[in-house]
């Protein structure tokens, strides 16, 4: 599967992105990221960083980030455990993903209510049949009849029972990597979780501590994950004025910084393995302090980031489609647009994490999933544009010709050849006069409620083994 082709916005000049790039191999080099773990710091120290082992500070040359890009693939391939849904990421190709880790489920109501475990199920069933998630996250993690003990391994039978897409996923640390590679082995039928590499079904994600630091456990399973070639979605989740400076400038500087000392751990380890340059900035409320997922400057800091990334060719992957909005309403609606269409168009590979999601990322609407995916089919309309040439422009002239002034083109074999190609038609907005819809008056949230039903009561994922479900 290829993808949409973005990179049509470019928000930096390639002499802004140059500059951020030198002045992260200084802050690497001169400043330094911390690392909370005695073998990623063994690791550095061996392969010629500096490493203060007291203060858990390692100074990485440039010389050692640079060749660390080198190594890291420029094409990375995703499969799904069926080998239908095969990802390549490169370019600027672009691929979309469903919710991750919400907590409440959000009533067509506008009620929220705490989720429960088979809500996860409903949840991954519903988003694995809409036309635009290629990839499947983790749409809940918090529920109220299941412990949180080994929550993210837990969750992973769910998704891999539910939806035959590849998946990104988390841990807890090195055994929950190795338990989720001894899940996706018995659901392909291999002997040995080494084999994994070779069709990796499922990628991880790796969360850095900003400002300038690498926790325990993050180390571990971005360490872990490499051992085995799993690809790692080396994420930083900065917050800019609160663990990152408040310009754009400081703020793509650091995130690059920390996505680089990872790509630089991960290829040490395990050169070749591949890695996804990921990031989820966020911009503080000046009014309350809290961090808000919707703001239209997470989109500059983003911008830099996959700009940084397609210089040096790794696939990138950001969180789009956030929103403040408690329900599924207009402010969701506009923040919602303007997160994807910006994320898409300049050419993030994966654009993940806020399929459905409200309320700042804490709650998942199964209305709110539909419509986002009209939402983003639309954005995929408009990415894909129209092929002029000079076919097209001859076929156009034969056409415009052959009826005329004050003829019709809807009987003519060109309109009948293109129109399917040419328009998208939602399946959600209401576009009758309005005769019509006084009939009903249906609106798009009732519609989208529709869709979910009959979603639900029609879709079906290829089951797996029972023998391989219960060992699962």
């Amino acid at each position: 599967m290829f993808g949409v082709k973005g990179g049509q916005l470019k928000l930096f000049t390639d002499e802004q992105i140059e500059g951020i790039h030198q002045a992260s191999l200084r802050v690497l080099e001169k400043t330094g990221i911390a690392m909370q773990n005695t073998r990623a710091l063994e690791v550095m120290k061996n392969a010629g960083a500096t490493v203060d082992r007291t203060k858990q500070i390692v100074k990485v040359p440039s010389y050692l980030v640079e060749e660390s890009i080198q190594k890291a693939p420029k094409l990375v391939k995703l499969y799904g455990r069926e080998g239908k849904s095969e990802i390549l990421l490169f370019d600027n190709m672009v691929f979309n993903g469903s919710s991750d880790n919400a907590v409440r489920v959000t009533m067509m109501d506008g009620s929220s209510r705490p989720a429960s475990f088979d809500d996860l199920h409903t949840f991954v069933r519903l988003q694995d049949a809409l036309p635009s998630v290629h990839i499947m996250l983790t749409p809940l993690t918090d529920f109220v009849d299941i412990p949180k003990e080994g929550i993210y391994r837990r969750c992973y039978g769910p998704v891999l029972k539910n939806s035959s897409k590849h998946s990104i996923n988390q841990a807890d640390g090195a055994k929950d990597v190795r338990d989720e590679l001894e899940m996706a082995a018995s659901a392909m039928g291999w002997s040995e979780i080494e084999t994994f590499a070779k069709q990796p079904i499922f990628s991880m994600i790796c969360d850095m501590a900003p400002p300038l630091r690498l926790g325990e456990t993050t180390l571990e399973v971005m360490m872990e994950c490499a051992k085995y070639g799993v690809p790692v979605h080396a994420e930083t989740d900065c917050s800019a004025g609160l663990t990152a400076p408040v310009t754009a400038a400081g703020m793509a500087i650091q995130q690059n910084v920390e996505v680089l000392a990872g790509v630089t751990l991960v290829e040490l380890v395990n050169a070749g393995c591949p890695v996804i340059y990921a990031h989820a900035p966020f911009v503080p409320d000046l009014r309350a302090g809290y961090a808000l997922t919707s703001a239209p400057e997470r989109s500059l800091f983003s911008g830099a980031a996959v700009q940084l990334a397609r210089r040096y060719g790794i696939p990138t992957c950001g969180v789009g489609g956030a929103t403040e909005s408690k329900i599924p309403d207009v402010q969701a609606g506009y923040e919602k647009v303007l997160s994807f269409m910006t994320l898409a168009l300049d050419g993030h590979n994966i654009i993940q994490g806020g399929l459905g999601m409200l309320e700042s990322h804490m709650a998942v609407s199964m209305e709110q999933s539909v419509i986002d995916d009209e939402i983003f089919q639309s954005i995929f309309r408009i990415m894909r544009g129209s092929e002029i040439s000079e076919r097209t422009i001859t076929e156009a002239l034969d056409v415009i010709e052959a009826v005329g002034p004050g003829g019709h083109y809807m009987s003519q074999p060109h309109t009948l050849q293109h129109i399917s190609s040419e328009f998208y038609v939602s399946k959600l907005a209401d576009r009758r006069g309005r005769s019509s819809w006084e009939k009903d008056k249906k609106g798009i949230l009732e519609n989208a409620h529709d869709k979910v039903t009959h979603i639900l009561k029609e879709h079906q994922v290829e089951p797996l083994p029972p023998d391989v479900e219960r060992k699962i």
